[in-house]
Formats: structure tokens, sequence, C-alpha cells
């Protein structure tokens, strides 16, 4: 359990699920009938921990806490597709999306914005293939993700 707390904007208060996958080091690729493995990057644990629910039963789950954290975990493990926030720090979630489209090594994976901040065009324009805003339900996720070809 933890608590994080900013002044005059509040708290967010969370746990966390043994045997959820949170490590880059502990998940490999992908062999045929496996899970497919999906990297959630955002900076709110609470986030990753809804995200990881979501995606528990249908997809190996690897997360990153920054733009800079994802970039490396994503050419570590080639998953099978990002979700990806746009408000990070060390590296915003445009700039991590223009590097792997800008990457042939990265280039097709499927990108999905989840982010509170509503720029579809301009997520759509640096070669997202979809744009959820938070708050993002399991079933939107979920049939998104399967709309990219993942789950």
């Amino acid at each position: 359990m933890w608590l994080e707390s900013t002044p005059g904007e509040g708290s967010t208060f969370g746990f966390s699920i043994p045997g959820l996958v949170d490590r880059a080091d502990e998940v490999a690729s992908p062999s045929s009938g496996e899970l497919p493995v999906v990297v959630l990057v955002d900076d709110d644990r609470a986030s990753l921990d809804l995200l990881s629910a979501y995606l528990g039963s249908s997809a190996r789950v690897v997360r990153a806490r920054d733009g800079v954290e994802g970039l490396e975990v994503i050419r570590r493990v080639h998953p099978a597709a990002v979700v990806l926030d746009i408000r990070l720090p060390r590296l915003d979630g445009g700039q991590v999306l223009a590097e792997l489209k800008g990457d042939p090594a990265t280039a097709a994976i499927p990108v999905v914005i989840a982010s509170v901040v509503d720029d579809r065009p301009r997520g759509l324009a640096l070669g997202a293939d979809a744009y959820l805003l938070k708050p993002v339900r399991r079933e939107d996720l979920v049939e998104t993700l399967r709309q990219v070809g993942v789950v």
C-alpha cells in the first residue's frame, strides 16, 4: 500500500496485487500460445494498477513510470502494444511516441494513448493507433487493443 500526496492538489492512495508483472526483466517475449506483452507507461501508480488489473487475463503487463524508462522497456521487450500516458516525467508521451514511430525497430508496435490530455488530433498525427481519455473503462481498453490486433 502507498500514498502519494501533493499539497493543494490532493492525495492518491493505492495498493498492488501480488502476481502482477511490474518489471521488464521478469517478462520474456511471448511465443505462440502465450499472452501478448503490453507495456503500460504512466507516472500515476493508481492508473498503472487499474490498467494492469484490466489486462490481467488478456495480456502480460510490463510497467514503466516515465518516458525514458518507457522507451528502454519497449526497446528491450518489443511488446505487442503500448498504452501510453501523455503527461510523463523526463520525457513526455508525445516525445516517446515520436521516438517509437521514428525508429524502424519499434515503428510497427501499436500505441494506444490513455491520458487526461484531450488532444486526439495531435496524438493520431504523431502515429498513435488509438486515443482514450481517462478515466478509461475496462471495456474500452480491451476493445481498443482488440481493434489494433493485440488481445
